[in-house]
């Protein structure tokens, strides 16, 4: 009975995990044309449980609970009382399963696409822009940015673009894209007078958020980095070994479904074989 338990869970956690890893590779893939999105990595890890008596006993008490229906027969109830008391023989056995671990940011540099525009940047090293959503601070390296006609300059959807002080960067409305010089270090230019300088930040680990967006975890570092003007950084995803990725956790979910299954009517057939 012990190889039936362990190996369907075994199995399950392992779909699980399978499924997981799916989402991630189809996310990544689904980014592979945004600027400056990083790769996201789930890790896994294995996890070992003893199955005790005290486990035994909750699912006990979670069988008398399911069968209060009048309508399941005291046969039925004694045949699933039964098969629960099969598993006295796996108490004190290790039951090892596939867990989540956690998520890493792959922080490799994407390659420097010429755009030509004087409001794309490329971040060359490491570094974020830093930008303001409502009054929360959030990291990007997309640099595809526009200047509203207040003068704000934002991203393209709309996000403040945070100076070094931290505050929303506002040119003179007066200006336009071509107007605008900047520097290796952020600074902006216009002619050979300086308006501001973009805040760039870099953390010991990044967390994602979504839409191309990230949060700074753990040590501030001290950004080493350098800006392109008029080009955009692509994304760091390897569409072909993503592709491969998901085939292989495909097959993983398939394979350990059918192997399930196979247990199941190996199980059924040998209670079948044991009543004859």
């Amino acid at each position: 009975m012990s190889w039936d338990l362990q190996s369907i869970y075994i199995l399950a956690s392992g779909m699980e995990r399978a499924r997981e890893q799916i989402d991630i590779t189809t996310n990544n893939m689904a980014n592979a044309a945004t600027p400056g999105f990083k790769k996201i990595l789930e890790r896994e890890m294995t996890q070992d449980v003893k199955f005790t008596k005290k486990d035994l006993g909750s699912l006990e008490d979670n069988l008398k609970n399911y069968f209060v229906d009048p309508k399941v027969s005291p046969e039925m109830i004694k045949s699933y009382k039964d098969d629960i008391h099969k598993y006295t023989k796996v108490i004190n056995d290790t039951l090892h399963f596939a867990r989540f671990r956690d998520t890493k940011v792959i922080y490799t540099q994407g390659a420097l696409k010429h755009t030509g525009r004087k409001l794309d940047l490329a971040i060359e090293g490491r570094g974020f822009f830093v930008i303001k959503i409502k009054n929360k601070r959030v990291l990007t390296r997309d640099g595809h940015f526009f200047i509203m006609p207040d003068g704000k300059l934002v991203t393209s959807q709309g996000y403040s673009v945070l100076d070094k002080n931290g505050t929303p960067i506002i040119l003179p409305p007066t200006l336009s894209e071509e107007d605008i010089y900047i520097d290796s270090q952020g600074n902006l230019y216009y002619k050979n007078i300086k308006l501001t300088t973009l805040k760039i930040e870099d953390y010991e680990e990044i967390k994602p958020l979504g839409k191309n967006f990230y949060e700074g975890i753990g040590k501030v570092k001290k950004p080493k980095y350098y800006i392109y003007q008029g080009y955009l950084e692509a994304s760091n995803v390897n569409i072909v070994k993503e592709m491969v990725k998901l085939i292989e956790n495909q097959r993983r979910y398939e394979m350990s479904a059918n192997l399930i299954r196979a247990l199941d009517t190996l199980n059924n057939e040998s209670n079948d074989l044991g009543r004859v």
